[in-house]
């Protein structure tokens, strides 16, 4: 993913790197194995993900920012280069040269989304376990 020599990251946008390392770190915490009968192991997970929620809500933001920086630019390329006025031309090929952007932006809403179910799963199975602990006592 490579963008414009000319282009300027506004402070406030995470870099795409830091992205990329996030989702890499918040993937492999959501697919370790689980002890789910044991509320220590499934607290510690909670927590470790809690804290990640924020940060997939950055993610998402800023690799929106950067799809849309790209369809921008993509855009005016377009218009200079091809020789069409066809709308639909020019909006697939524009799509085409932001696919890896897209991607990136589809990848950060998934993993939001993802660690949000992954966390109530994780507070069902909590509850789950509480409730079959008030039982045996």
């Amino acid at each position: 993913m490579r963008l414009p020599d000319h282009f300027v990251r506004p402070e406030y946008v995470m870099d795409i790197e830091r992205i990329e390392s996030y989702l890499k770190y918040i993937d492999e915490l959501m697919t370790t194995e689980l002890d789910g009968k044991n509320i220590d192991d499934i607290t510690d997970r909670m927590t470790s993900l809690l804290e990640y929620m924020p940060v997939t809500n950055d993610m998402l933001s800023s690799s929106g920012y950067y799809l849309n920086a790209m369809k921008e630019i993509r855009y005016k390329q377009a218009l200079k280069e091809l020789n069409t006025s066809s709308p639909s031309v020019i909006k697939d090929y524009v799509s085409s040269m932001c696919a890896d952007f897209k991607y990136l932006y589809d990848k950060c809403e998934r993993t939001n989304k993802g660690l949000t179910h992954y966390l109530d799963g994780l507070r069902s199975l909590m509850s789950k376990e509480k409730e079959l602990n008030k039982h045996m006592k």
